[in-house]
């Protein structure tokens, strides 16, 4: 269930300029790099390990298939999967020879990334997870000239390598909106604003549907159009727009080229004002509202990317939680629905999608922030997300969660601030309120290589 609270009735979304039309695009294919070996010395620990070689301890587990992350022994071999590698969901039942070549490549070579032995590639994987090379995709997912086999898409996770260029999808029976942007790794409003679909909650089975890559919107070049006023009108960075599409330069464009504009939506007219309409005494920030419980598989460790949502969204930059949470675990090298985001990591992201995270390091240290400091930054009309112990705060000592949590702070109301929690499943989320002493503990409350940090954001 998502409960949205906005502050004032929302515009109508206009589309300008976008395709739906449906091309024959196909899938850009990478030929895989064998990944490398590691022999265990004395003192190495995975972490370490993992920082030398460029790499995730998740990366190590999984390609070599450890047991237990704490056991390491002096000469044992570990697998080193190549950068970008990717982790992605398998059916246990399947054998590897099965996996192998639904994704078109070499069994022997999907063993070598999960260090399993090559007279075992017609047995059953057992395993709930493999690393697959740098943009693997599933046959399947390629022109709408090609059958899909149906167990393929299956296979495809949140946040795996996808490809590089829009793709045509079949609906097959049982298929859901949720469902088919879940296993590809974008958002719903991706696959709403590039399709004409009259009602998201009614699919007919081989309604073809066009697929991006990422999320955002294709876009159809029009005459007079310039990358940089495409970028302005949609509210979206520029490198990116170039980056994705492989353009040379911002003139690199003509008419009737379809660009994929990463993270846009549907340009929305009159952007919100600075500060919402308040009572005496509030001053409250036009921050729309996001709930993390909105019944995705990560719901519950998602509130860092919602709350970084809330406040890209606040400055004209609409990327989805889902989108962001993406590219948050990629920063941080950690993967998995239950793993939680680092501060670091969101301040990336924000800086990524052309917001400047203000405040979170002092030299080489994360800076100690107080409430005058916040109530600075607010005061300066800019979001400001802090990290808290969720226990320590207002109403929920009772609750039996005892790890940190992410809020944004939205304005003042007197001495007290005015936040935004991305769990509303106890009351509405937006317009909440704490006391500076309360905000003051919840901060000090939290992890202690944590306490006090925060950063403000701005564009």
């Amino acid at each position: 269930m998502r409960l949205a609270v906005p502050y004032a009735e929302q515009p109508a979304l206009v589309p300008l300029g976008v395709t739906t039309e449906i091309r024959d695009y196909r899938v850009a294919r990478v030929a895989a790099a064998p990944p490398t070996t590691y022999r265990v010395a004395e003192g190495d620990t995975l972490s370490d390990i993992a920082a030398e070689l460029d790499s995730s301890v998740e990366a190590l587990v999984l390609a070599s298939n450890l047991d237990d992350l704490d056991s390491l022994s002096i000469g044992q071999l570990l697998v080193v999967p190549p950068p970008g590698s990717t982790r992605q969901p398998t059916d246990p039942a399947r054998s590897l020879a099965e996996v192998a070549d639904s994704y078109g490549l070499d069994a022997q070579v999907l063993g070598a990334y999960n260090a399993i032995a090559a007279d075992r590639v017609g047995q059953p994987i057992g395993r709930e997870a493999l690393l697959f090379p740098a943009g693997a995709t599933p046959r399947g997912l390629a022109s709408a000239e090609q059958v899909i086999d149906p167990v393929l898409l299956a296979s495809i996770p949140f946040g795996a390598d996808r490809p590089y260029e829009p793709f045509v999808y079949r609906v097959r029976p049982g298929d859901t909106l949720t469902d088919v942007a879940w296993r590809l790794g974008i958002d719903v409003d991706t696959i709403l604003n590039n399709n004409e679909v009259e009602d998201g909650d009614f699919l007919s089975i081989g309604d073809e549907l066009l697929m991006l890559p990422i999320s955002g919107l294709l876009y159809r070049v029009e005459d007079g159009d310039t990358v940089s006023g495409i970028a302005e009108k949609f509210g979206v960075d520029l490198d990116p727009i170039l980056e994705l599409n492989a353009l040379a330069s911002a003139d690199s464009i003509e008419r009737g080229m379809d660009l994929l504009l990463p993270g846009a939506g549907p340009v929305v007219y009159a952007p919100p004002a600075l500060f919402a309409s308040s009572p005496p005494g509030v001053a409250r920030l036009a921050v729309p509202y996001r709930s993390q419980l909105d019944g995705m598989p990560w719901a519950g460790a998602n509130c860092g990317p919602t709350s970084l949502g809330m406040g890209l969204e606040s400055l004209g930059i609409k990327v989805s939680s889902t989108e962001l949470r993406r590219q948050t675990l990629n920063a941080q090298g950690m993967w998995g629905n239950n793993v939680g985001t680092l501060m670091d990591a969101l301040a990336k992201v924000a800086t990524s999608n052309g917001a400047r995270p203000v405040g979170l390091y002092d030299g080489n240290r994360l800076a100690k922030w107080s409430t005058k400091d916040l109530r600075e930054q607010l005061q300066a009309g800019r979001p400001v997300i802090v990290q808290v112990r969720y226990r320590a705060l207002p109403g929920r000592a009772g609750v039996p969660y005892f790890n940190d949590h992410y809020v944004i702070l939205t304005g003042t109301s007197g001495e007290s601030f005015l936040y935004n929690d991305p769990i509303d499943s106890d009351g509405p989320g937006a317009n909440r309120l704490m006391s500076a002493a309360q905000l003051e503990a919840t901060m000090n409350a939290s992890d202690q290589r944590y306490a006090y940090s925060a950063f403000a954001l701005v564009r």
